[in-house]
């Protein structure tokens, strides 16, 4: 018997043996991927050959991406909340963007639309309850000018240039006439802050 013939059996036996479709058998050193992994796949039901040196470079491509992405930015220096909602808006509607781009896709092509049409829908019924929320909290966050919290800070800021005035040494009839003036001049202030304020 030939001894070279058991050094290549040796040899072969460090590589591992893939089954590819129809039942052949090959070792992974006949490949030069005495190394490779093998995993499952998520496309194709038999197995894939991985290469570690792909899977790392991949997880570092993914993690610098994930970290330069603006929301994520915005998370990590905790941002107001106001700023991250808006950021999250701009993210949903980018992905039902997407989705919509794949839904005509799919139609041009005669495949089915229905995966995408649901997970749009679902998505736009998420968007609208964040738009609902927010602007209902836009309306909370408007002063109340009829409160009475307001009407107390009003009535000491009017006690305050009543006193002013009082100490500048105007008499009480140019006190009056300048709080009548004031009176007729804030006819309309409440329609006037909230325009400015928008």
């Amino acid at each position: 018997m030939d001894d070279t013939d058991d050094t290549d059996k040796k040899d072969k036996s460090k590589g591992k043996l893939l089954v590819l479709p129809g039942g052949k058998k090959v070792n992974t050193a006949d490949l030069g991927m005495g190394n490779s992994i093998v995993g499952p796949s998520g496309n194709v039901p038999t197995a894939e050959v991985v290469d570690p040196d792909d899977t790392e470079r991949e997880l570092r491509e993914r993690e610098a991406y994930v970290k330069k992405q603006e929301l994520v930015q915005a998370a990590t220096r905790r941002n107001a909340t106001a700023e991250m909602v808006e950021l999250t808006i701009q993210e949903i509607a980018e992905e039902l963007a997407h989705l919509k781009f794949e839904r005509r896709k799919a139609a041009k092509e005669g495949k089915p639309t229905v995966q995408h049409t649901i997970a749009r829908i679902s998505m736009l019924r998420n968007l609208a309850d964040v738009l609902l929320k927010r602007q209902e909290n836009s309306r909370q966050e408007r002063m109340d000018f009829r409160s009475p919290e307001f009407k107390k800070v009003i009535h000491e800021w009017l006690g305050f240039v009543c006193e002013s005035m009082g100490k500048a040494g105007l008499g009480d009839n140019d006190v009056d006439l300048v709080l009548k003036q004031m009176e007729a001049d804030m006819a309309d202030w409440e329609k006037r802050v909230l325009e400015n304020a928008s």
